[in-house]
């Protein structure tokens, strides 16, 4: 069960790792300037926390 439950988690990472960069860029590209700011730092908040997810970003946003 708990093997399970950690190839679900692994799965998960992966997948929102390769989604939110793309994601992220659009939403920003698409809201609103009220929002933009807190958008933008509630994705950097999630993107800073990983790395790898940071340079992934940066490369989209190239």
């Amino acid at each position: 069960m708990e093997f399970e439950n950690k190839e679900k988690q692994i799965e998960a990472t992966i997948e929102k790792s390769n989604i939110i960069p793309g994601m992220a860029k659009k939403m920003i590209e698409n809201a609103p300037e009220s929002f933009k700011y807190k958008l933008i730092e509630n994705v950097l908040e999630e993107i800073l926390k990983d790395p790898e997810m940071l340079n992934r970003f940066r490369n989209e946003l190239k």
